[in-house]
């Protein structure tokens, strides 16, 4: 009777998944349908503005969504389309300008509208020879400090439970070849793979925690450490498969970003700078 009823749960969790890729399916198709917002009639919107950003407002109010049409209900677990606003926001700082001030971005980048039309086959430079290699991360720092250089690579292997090795390679080629140039002990461990390097530092999750840590690799030494207030962690609100990652971070130019989600939101996404 307990095999049975094992197998009937197996059931209704097959019926439900293959409701939601159904779900799923149908909202592709319906996004595909819709047509980007003309990028002509963006751009002269905005230059008749006179502000820098990615739309004008005159773009965003026949854009705006009817905030009462759409309504985000946490009493329903299943499938549920997020909505989104389109919102005026200050042009990046690092956008290259040319003469008279005036930015170099093309037409696409300014309308913010693009189609993604081709992906290659994945390049695999190399391989675990055991379990223990199998789950991690393998990263570069956007923004490096001397002696490393954008070449240099820094990997984690995220099987254990007491995981402290930060390994780092000159360049691709050592790192292929699986000889390491320094491996560094963490003074505390690390929880899944959602670790990143940036400006010669290494940021991660303390293991069995929502504590956030900043490892420096020229002292060996944690210089910061700050609680994440009522993030989830040790697979509460996993948004991807395995590994407890429950709690993610991510570098881009303006800085660092911390994706997570806390009892508050009830498992939607919260991102954080």
């Amino acid at each position: 009777p307990r095999q049975q009823g094992e197998v009937r749960r197996l059931q209704m969790e097959k019926l439900d998944l293959l409701r939601r890729l159904e779900n799923m399916k149908q909202e592709n198709i319906h996004l595909r349908a819709k047509q980007c917002p003309d990028s002509r009639e963006t751009l002269q919107d905005s230059h008749q503005d006179g502000r820098q950003g990615v739309t004008s407002l005159s773009f965003r109010q026949k854009t705006q969504p009817d905030r009462g049409a759409y309504n985000w209900s946490f009493e329903n677990p299943g499938y549920q389309e997020l909505k989104s606003e389109i919102t005026e926001i200050p042009a990046s700082r690092l956008i290259q300008r040319g003469d008279a001030g005036r930015p170099t971005t093309t037409l696409q980048q300014r309308s913010g509208c693009g189609m993604l039309e081709w992906v290659g086959e994945p390049v695999t430079f190399q391989k675990a020879d055991s379990i223990v290699g199998k789950y991690g991360v393998w990263m570069k720092d956007p923004e490096p400090t001397p002696p490393r250089n954008k070449e240099s690579i820094w990997r984690i292997n995220a099987v254990g439970t007491d995981i402290r090795q930060l390994y780092e390679y000159h360049d691709l080629d050592q790192f292929m070849r699986g000889y390491p140039n320094k491996v560094y002990m963490l003074p505390e461990p690390i929880e899944s793979t959602g670790s990143v390097i940036y400006r010669g530092s290494l940021y991660y999750q303390k293991r069995r925690s929502r504590t956030l840590l900043r490892y420096e690799m020229k002292t060996e030494t944690i210089l910061v450490r700050k609680d994440l207030p009522n993030a989830g962690y040790r697979g509460v609100y996993p948004y991807s498969w395995g590994g407890y990652t429950d709690i993610d971070l991510a570098v881009d130019e303006l800085g660092l970003w911390v994706t997570y989600s806390t009892n508050q939101a009830q498992g939607a996404i919260v991102i954080s700078k």
